[in-house]
């Protein structure tokens, strides 16, 4: 983010800058996304959708959020979290589930929105 803002340089920084910053490096990187989503089941898809469109889960396997975003039992959300755990695709904090990499999150959140 700091190599793109620099690069930018010249330029008041501003929230606006900063917003265009993060599409340029989503931009570069949709192709890598695009990959990446296509290497999981469509279970682990829905899932890492619904946290991008939450932005931190606190009970993931909680009937409102499984029922909020049509999500199978959870069983299911259990075994395609400890997937998306494992390949650190989403990160367990102390406040919640969050998508790892924020710029992935924030890609999630705009191309299925």
């Amino acid at each position: 983010m700091l190599n793109q803002v620099y690069e930018m340089a010249g330029r008041p920084i501003n929230e606006e800058l900063v917003r265009e910053a993060v599409r340029i490096i989503i931009d570069e990187n949709t192709y890598y996304y695009q990959m990446l989503t296509r290497a999981y089941s469509k279970g682990q898809v829905k899932l890492m959708k619904a946290v991008a469109k939450e932005g931190k889960v606190k009970e993931i396997t909680s009937g409102a959020f499984i029922a909020r975003y049509d999500l199978k039992a959870t069983s299911s959300i259990k075994t395609s979290l400890k997937k998306l755990l494992e390949d650190e695709v989403i990160y367990r904090s102390e406040d919640g589930y969050l998508i790892y990499d924020r710029f992935y999150g924030e890609w999630l959140f705009n191309a299925y929105n």
